[in-house]
């Protein structure tokens, strides 16, 4: 079940959300009426996801399809388990992500990374 409570709601009732949470249930958190955090039970943060024959195959064409952009196959067995569950957001500082057309959080992180190295190759 999924419930949608605001951050007033959270800081009262901690306790018995955490025990909500604990049984499997996910609250989308307000804070000023808007969307501000999920809360998710730790199982369903963490899942792990079977690549399998299929996704495999899938990457591998992408792979040697698409070798002049330099991603290796780890790259793109990602690029392929994430499109197909939807997912847009990833937080990382690789920037082929970025180049796959994934949203890159936080895209302060890539630009610190990319001053860093410029100043370590002068």
């Amino acid at each position: 079940m999924r419930s949608t409570i605001n951050v007033k709601t959270l800081r009262y009732e901690m306790r018995r959300i955490i025990e909500r949470v604990k049984r499997g249930e996910h609250f989308t958190v307000l804070y000023r009426s808007r969307p501000a955090f999920r809360i998710v039970p730790l199982h369903d943060a963490s899942r792990r996801e079977r690549i399998g024959a299929a996704r495999a195959e899938k990457a591998r064409e992408q792979f040697f399809e698409w070798t002049e952009r330099g991603f290796s196959l780890t790259d793109y067995t990602i690029f392929v388990v994430m499109k197909e569950l939807g997912l847009r957001r990833v937080l990382t500082t690789e920037r082929h992500f970025l180049q796959a057309g994934f949203e890159v959080v936080p895209r302060e992180a890539l630009r610190r990374r990319d001053r860093l190295l410029s100043e370590r190759m002068k």
